[in-house]
């Protein structure tokens, strides 16, 4: 809260007679002086000519001031973390819009079908952007991508037809692509820093893992890997905080069922181990049901 509405306060109490016109000049003031945008100015273009830094293979400059920016205006308590609020309000909103909505040929019917419409995408198509991580389905030969923005693509070896798989969520900072495979068809399994979603009718519905919800009031998922595309196994390297210890601790979890959900089968308490990111998992896809966990 800023000074100047302190002042009104004080002043509206010294001059009681003239109370209404102190409080118009002053709230005038207030607005005025509460302005946050010297305190949090939004990033601004720069002469930086993005085709060029693609081509050096450059991070933008000010990706640090943004990255700061974005911070500060989701200030909040020192035990809120505003990511797992946007998470969960994302997913929320996903799961109301599946249920009001249903899907023909193209053609999308909401409202009981009062509404009935198609959508078209518009905008620039020159976009800067990256891909973070990919999955190859060797029966369909489609590809699989999640962008840096949290798009997940759908797309076939020529690089044609990409078509996005969750429009209605955005998975943010992705930490996991896996296609598993069983008698009911191909399953798109995403891990993302705050939850593990996982799809059976190609991004039509997304549901949520079990068991991993302590990383929502604080911590993130670090890692999301399956053994392969026929194995049931899929492990999440998890860094939480140990309320009984009150200590950071790094988590590893296992899922016996294609990632619906997730139980604990090891701990490690980084006071002891050193710090969460020299903790890594890997696995060899040829060999089913072992995962490597460094630490």
């Amino acid at each position: 809260m800023c000074n100047c509405f302190f002042c009104f306060f004080d002043i509206a109490m010294i001059y009681k007679p003239h109370f209404f016109s102190f409080t118009l000049i002053l709230l005038v003031i207030s607005f005025i002086g509460c302005d946050n945008s010297s305190q949090y100015p939004s990033p601004t273009d720069t002469d930086t000519h993005i085709p060029d830094l693609m081509f050096e293979e450059e991070e933008d400059p000010n990706h640090g001031m943004k990255e700061q920016w974005i911070e500060a205006i989701h200030k909040a308590a020192p035990d809120v973390d505003w990511r797992s609020l946007d998470y969960k309000a994302r997913l929320a909103k996903s799961i109301s819009y599946q249920s009001l909505k249903t899907r023909s040929n193209g053609l999308e019917f909401f409202a009981n079908g009062k509404i009935i419409g198609s959508w078209n995408e518009k905008g620039s198509n020159n976009q800067s952007g990256r891909i973070m991580i990919t999955a190859y389905d060797t029966i369909s030969s489609n590809l699989y991508c999640i962008t840096a923005g949290g798009s997940l693509y759908q797309g076939d070896l020529n690089g044609n037809n990409w078509t996005p798989l969750n429009e209605q969520i955005r998975f943010s900072s992705a930490t996991g692509l896996q296609l598993l495979r069983d008698t009911n068809g191909l399953r798109i399994l995403v891990g993302t820093s705050k939850g593990v979603l996982y799809s059976d009718d190609i991004g039509v519905t997304w549901e949520e893992a079990t068991g991993l919800s302590n990383v929502l009031n604080w911590g993130s998922i670090q890692k999301v890997l399956g053994v392969n595309e026929n194995s049931p196994y899929v492990y999440a390297l998890v860094r939480e905080w140990n309320y009984n210890t009150w200590n950071e601790v790094v988590r590893l979890f296992r899922s016996d069922d294609k990632g619906e959900s997730f139980t604990r089968i090891s701990q490690a308490n980084t006071n002891n181990t050193g710090s969460y990111t020299t903790h890594d998992i890997w696995i060899n896809h040829e060999i089913d049901s072992i995962c490597f966990y460094l630490r």
